[in-house]
């Protein structure tokens, strides 16, 4: 996956995380999962980020976006016409739009304003491969933050150890028992 994947496009995705406001993922389907997993991550990393996979929760979202907002937007099939409205609205309110998918004759990717391909298998019918895609998305996403992280070491590492401490360091809560 790794090698087909545009080094330069991952260096300008993890450049405009870092540059961002606000990093908003969409998804649809198993997609969903992934921008939801993609957002605890870079929450985690002391990221501003939120994921969306339902299309209505999406347009509304979209339709508050300013040019220091950038979405992500997953799909394996490039195809999903629930996405087109978002992305289109995303765009019009100066957003940065940045589709992640494995097709390339698909239509999304005339709507975004970048398009990361990852490789896939055309069978769009095995289960199995519903499974494999999503790891593929998991892992493009991995080197993306991967590049954010190298970036921004010392902020990471501080976000990082806070949001560690704050589900695990209960030294710090006070307690009304007696």
């Amino acid at each position: 996956v790794r090698e087909s994947l545009n080094l330069d496009l991952i260096k300008k995705v993890a450049q405009l995380i870092a540059t961002s406001k606000n990093v908003y993922f969409y998804g649809l389907g198993t997609s969903g999962y992934t921008a939801e997993l993609a957002m605890f991550t870079l929450f985690r990393m002391g990221k501003e980020s939120s994921a969306f996979t339902d299309s209505h929760a999406m347009n509304m979202r979209s339709s508050f976006m300013k040019n220091t907002d950038l979405v992500i937007i997953l799909s394996d099939s490039g195809n999903s016409t629930d996405l087109i409205k978002p992305i289109a609205t995303a765009k019009a309110n100066d957003a940065t739009t940045v589709l992640i998918t494995s097709r390339i004759n698909s239509i999304l990717p005339s709507y975004a304003d970048i398009t990361i391909y990852t490789s896939g298998k055309d069978n769009i019918y095995s289960s199995i491969y519903r499974f494999e895609s999503n790891l593929i998305q998991i892992y493009t996403l991995k080197i993306i933050f991967a590049e954010y992280e190298r970036s921004n070491k010392d902020y990471i590492l501080d976000s990082v150890n806070k949001s560690i401490s704050s589900v695990t360091d209960l030294n710090n809560i006070s307690s009304n028992k007696k």
